[in-house]
């Protein structure tokens, strides 16, 4: 491992993630930052002169498993943001079928990919803990893209209308029970004031 190696990872896996997830949750995660904090110190003691050669190239590898770390933790932070996301629009009949910017079918395949290829991420992530930590930071890439996809395609207007046309709906439905209830008591008032029972 050498500090090349540490500024591609950084560069091409860590960046892209980073950005994407601050976009998303709007928010920095203390996990990430300790990460990053930690990968940073042992960037920094691999150039202390007074250690050896071995304790040096350690805290490289140190470092670099700790940017590998901070770069999963931003996918699955992503995954489950995104998936809250768009499930407060897909989990709801009527906002899933009029709010997605893709036809209904379209839009089951993908969300059943989201959710396919987290479990599958998740799944490699665990067959693989102590071992490679890398194996399953593809498929977390893939779920994420997948989400991201989604939450683009959510017509946040037309939610918002929705939601707008829902109160109005309700209040009608409100005010005309109301009504009914209020000329069911006087007709029943009037039949029982004025029509002799037996």
């Amino acid at each position: 491992m050498d500090i090349g190696e540490i500024y591609s990872f950084y560069k091409n896996r860590f960046i892209p993630i980073y950005a994407d997830m601050t976009i998303v949750c709007s928010q920095k995660f203390e996990e990430i930052v300790n990460g990053l904090n930690d990968a940073f110190s042992h960037v920094m003691q691999s150039y202390d002169e007074s250690s050896s050669a071995e304790i040096r190239m350690g805290n490289l590898d140190k470092a670099y498993g700790h940017l590998v770390r901070a770069t999963l933790d931003c996918h699955k932070i992503m995954w489950f943001e995104l998936k809250k996301k768009i499930d407060a629009v897909y989990e709801d009949s009527l906002l899933r079928k009029y709010c997605f910017k893709m036809d209904l079918g379209e839009l089951m395949v993908e969300y059943g990919n989201f959710e396919e290829l987290s479990r599958q991420a998740r799944k490699t992530e665990l067959e693989n803990v102590g071992k490679n930590p890398l194996a399953s930071l593809d498929e977390w890439m893939k779920a994420s893209a997948t989400g991201l996809k989604l939450l683009e395609s959510i017509d946040y207007d037309k939610v918002a209308e929705l939601t707008k046309d829902r109160v109005k709906w309700k209040s009608k439905e409100i005010l005309v029970g109301f009504v009914v209830g209020i000329l069911s008591g006087i007709v029943t008032t009037l039949i029982l004031t004025y029509i002799p029972i037996g």
